[in-house]
C-alpha cells in the first residue's frame, strides 16, 4: 500500500535510487497524524470525490495534548548494532535496510516488508531494523506476524512516547484476546502516559476491570480521566457502554445522554449507543425524537438514516456485549479521532488492533475501508467493504461506495452495471443512482450523469434534506455543459435543503465570480462557506480569488498561499498564486508558478491558457470570467 500523500515520490524509482537522489538515508518514518483539535463528530462520512482526491491534513497546533503521531519512530532508538552493519561491522544489510526505511517513509508496506525481511536475514537482533519491521506489520495489518516481533522489543523505544503502538501495547491487546485482562493490566503500567495515551490508557484500563469483574460500583467519567480537558463525548461514552454492561443502567443512561448532549460535537457513535440503548429498553419515544434530532441537526447522512433505523428494533442487540469488544472500541474511538485530522495511516493502523480483537465490527470496517479512500488505496477499501456482514446496517451503503471504488481501480463499464443492477433491486433507493452519477461525472460525461441525477430526483419526491447532494451534482453537470440557468437553480435548490452547505456555497460564489455576476452575494456566499470551513483549499483559494478580483493582490496572495500549503499540487491555486504575482510585477516568480500549475496535470483547456500565459503573460489586470482555469471543488457525494 503506498499512501497517495507520499505516492508520487517513488512512483517510477527504486527505493534505494530514490533515498540517495534526495539525501534522506536516516529520514524518520512519515506514518505520523498531524498535530490538530479533536474532531466534533465520527458522523459516516461521504463518498469519495470523483477526483480521488482527499483532503489535506490540518495545520499543527502544538498546545494539543493529544497530538503525538502514532507510528512516528523516535529520535533516537537504542539498536544492539549498527543499523547496516553486522556485529563485525561488515556492510552486509545497508541497501536492505535503507530500502526498508524509505519504503516505511513512504507508507509502501509490501516493498519496505520484503526489504527489512532481507535485512533481517544478515542482522537477526538488530533492534531498529526490528523496530521498523514492526511498525510496518502493524500497519499492513499482519497483527499475528508483529507480535513475536514485539516480543524481542520489550523495553525498547521503537516509537514516539505517548504513541498506543508501543510493543508493550500490542502484546496487553493480545492479552485482552486472550481473555487475560489482569496480564493485559499489567503490560499497560509500563506504557508512558503521554500523548494520545493520555486518553487511551484509562479507557482501556477501565474496560479491563470490567474484564476483571472488577466494577462494582456506578463509573464515573472523573474515573476514567480527572482532566477536564480530555472529557470528551467518546469518554462519556465508554462510561456508559461499561455501566451498561455492567448492569447500572440509570448511570449508563445519563452519561449517553451526556454524550449526545451538544449537537455541534456529538459522535455519531454515541448517537447509535443511545439509540440502541433507549431501543433495548423500551423507551421508544425518547428513541425516536433522539433520532429526529440527529436528522435534523445531521440529516444529510443516507447511511446514518439506516444505521439508527436498525437500531429501532425492539429486539436489537447491545452494541458492545463484554470487555474485549470493548477495548476494539477504545481504538474504533480513537481511529475516529485520526480520520477527523485526516491521518489515514495511524487510523488504518489503529483499527487493525480494533478488528483484531473483534474481527466482525461493522462500524469499524466501514470506517477503515473510508481511511483506504482518502489514502487512494481503493483496492484495500473494496476488500474492507466487501468484508462487512450482509445483516448489518452498513452493508448496503459499504456494497454501493466499494463499487465506486472499484471503478477507479477497474472495469467503470463493469462499475456500472452492477450500480444499475442495485438501483434497481431498491427502487425506492437513490444511493447507487448518485453514485452512478458521481461516476459518470468523474469521467466528464455530464450527459449522462444528468441523466442518473434525473433518476435518482424522481424517487426523492418530496426531497429531504439529505437529498441536497442530487440538486447540487447536477448542478455542477449542468454548468458544464454551458446550462448556467438550470445549474443556478439545482444549485438554489440544494441551500433550500442544505442551508449554509460550504459546498455549495463556495461553487456558485466562485462560478458568479467567473461570469462577472452578483459580485456582493459571490462575496458573502464565500465567505459564508470559508467560515464554515477555514481549513479547505478550495474555499481558501475561492476567498483569495474574490479579493484578486477586486484588486486586492496582496491579500488574495496570502489566500493562495495558505491554499497552497495545503494542496501544493493543484494547478488552479498555483495558477491563481502566478496571476497574483504577476500583477505585482512579480513576473520571475509568476511564471514560476504557472509552470508548477503545467506539470500538475492540468485539463486540455488550462493548459493551453497557461501556455499562452507563459508565451504572452498578463497584459491587463484579470476580469472576472476571463482566463479563468477550474471551478471549485467537485461536490462530495452522499453516503
Amino acid at each position: 500500500m503506498l499512501y497517495s500523500t507520499f505516492r508520487y515520490l517513488g512512483k517510477n524509482c527504486p527505493p534505494l535510487a530514490l533515498v540517495i537522489v534526495c539525501g534522506v538515508l536516516f529520514m524518520p518514518p512519515a506514518f505520523g497524524a498531524p498535530a490538530t483539535d479533536l474532531p466534533s463528530t465520527d458522523k459516516p462520512v461521504a463518498l469519495p470525490q470523483p477526483s480521488g482526491e482527499a483532503d489535506e491534513p490540518q495545520d499543527e497546533d502544538d498546545k494539543n495534548p493529544l497530538s503525538d503521531s502514532a507510528l512516528s519512530a523516535p529520535e533516537s532508538a537504542t539498536p544492539a548494532a549498527t543499523p547496516h552493519t553486522d556485529k563485525a561491522g561488515k556492510n552486509l544489510s545497508f541497501g536492505e535496510y535503507l530500502s526498508g526505511r524509505f519504503a516505511e517513509s513512504q507508507g509502501d508496506t509490501d516493498n519496505g516488508l520484503t526489504f527489512l525481511q532481507d535485512s533481517l536475514k544478515r542482522d537477526p537482533d538488530n533492534k531498529e531494523v526490528l523496530g521498523s519491521l514492526y511498525r510496518m506489520l502493524i500497519l499492513s495489518g499482519k497483527i499475528e506476524d508483529a507480535l513475536p516481533v514485539a516480543k524481542k522489543l520489550v523495553g525498547v523505544k521503537v516509537v514516539e512516547e505517548g504513541s498506543e503502538f508501543t510493543p508493550e501495547m500490542l502484546i496487553a491487546v493480545d492479552k485482552v484476546k486472550q481473555g487475560d485482562y489482569a496480564g493485559a493490566e499489567k503490560l499497560l503500567g509500563t506504557v508512558p502516559k503521554a500523548g494520545f495515551n493520555t486518553l487511551l490508557l484509562p479507557l482501556m484500563t477501565q474496560w479491563l476491570k470490567l474484564g476483571e469483574n472488577a466494577i462494582k460500583e456506578p463509573l464515573e467519567a472523573k474515573n476514567i480521566t480527572p482532566e477536564a480537558r480530555l472529557i470528551l463525548p467518546h469518554v462519556y461514552l465508554n462510561a456508559a457502554l461499561i455501566n451498561d454492561i455492567a448492569g447500572f443502567k440509570e448511570q449508563a443512561q445519563k452519561q449517553y445522554e451526556a454524550a449526545v448532549k451538544d449537537p455541534r460535537i456529538e459522535p455519531f457513535r454515541a448517537v447509535e449507543a443511545l439509540a440502541n440503548f433507549y431501543a433495548r429498553n423500551d423507551n421508544t419515544g425518547k428513541r425516536k425524537q433522539l433520532v429526529e434530532d440527529y436528522l435534523t441537526a445531521h440529516g444529510d447522512s443516507f447511511l446514518a438514516d439506516e444505521v439508527l433505523g436498525e437500531s429501532a428494533d425492539a429486539h436489537a442487540a447491545p452494541l458492545v456485549k463484554d470487555a474485549k469488544e470493548g477495548l476494539a472500541e477504545v481504538f474504533y474511538t480513537m481511529a475516529n479521532i485520526f480520520h477527523g485530522v485526516r491521518a489515514p495511516a495511524d487510523e488504518i493502523a489503529t483499527l487493525h488492533l480494533a478488528l483484531y480483537l473483534r474481527p466482525d465490527f461493522p462500524a469499524a470496517q466501514f470506517l477503515a475501508a473510508s481511511a483506504y479512500e482518502l489514502a487512494g488505496d481503493y483496492a484495500d477499501a473494496v476488500t474492507a467493504y466487501k468484508g462487512i456482514n450482509e445483516h448489518s446496517p452498513y452493508f448496503m451503503r459499504g456494497r454501493i461506495r466499494g463499487i465506486y471504488d472499484e471503478s477507479e481501480i477497474g472495469n467503470k463499464a463493469e462499475a456500472l452495471a452492477k450500480l444499475d443492477a442495485i438501483a434497481a433491486q431498491l427502487p425506492h433507493d437513490v444511493d447507487a443512482l448518485i453514485a452512478k452519477g458521481d461516476m459518470l461525472r468523474a469521467q466528464n460525461h455530464y450527459k449522462e450523469a444528468v441523466g442518473a441525477y434525473d433518476e435518482a430526483a424522481a424517487r426523492a419526491n418530496p426531497p429531504q434534506r439529505r437529498h441536497w447532494v442530487i440538486f447540487f451534482s447536477r448542478g455542477t453537470c449542468f454548468e458544464r455543459m454551458g446550462q448556467w440557468e438550470k445549474a443556478e437553480a439545482d444549485m438554489r435548490k440544494a441551500l433550500v435543503l442544505q442551508p449554509g452547505e460550504p459546498d455549495v456555497l463556495n461553487y456558485l460564489g466562485y462560478s458568479f465570480l467567473t461570469m462577472h455576476r452578483n459580485l456582493t452575494e459571490a462575496k458573502k456566499m464565500i465567505e459564508e462557506a470559508y467560515d464554515a470551513r477555514p481549513e479547505d483549499p478550495h474555499i481558501i483559494d475561492s476567498m483569495g480569488y474574490a479579493l484578486y478580483m477586486t484588486g486586492d493582490y496582496t491579500s488574495a496572495q496570502e489566500y493562495f498561499e495558505q491554499a497552497l500549503e495545503r494542496t501544493p499540487n493543484d494547478p488552479t491555486v498555483n495558477d491563481h498564486l502566478g496571476d497574483t504575482y504577476w500583477q505585482q510585477g512579480r513576473k520571475t516568480e509568476a511564471r514560476y508558478q504557472w509552470e508548477r500549475a503545467l506539470s500538475d496535470e492540468p485539463d486540455e483547456e488550462t493548459a493551453k491558457q497557461l501556455h499562452t500565459k507563459l508565451d504572452k503573460g498578463l497584459a491587463a489586470p484579470l476580469q472576472a470570467g476571463a482566463g479563468d482555469e477550474k471551478k471549485p471543488a467537485k461536490p462530495a457525494a452522499q453516503e
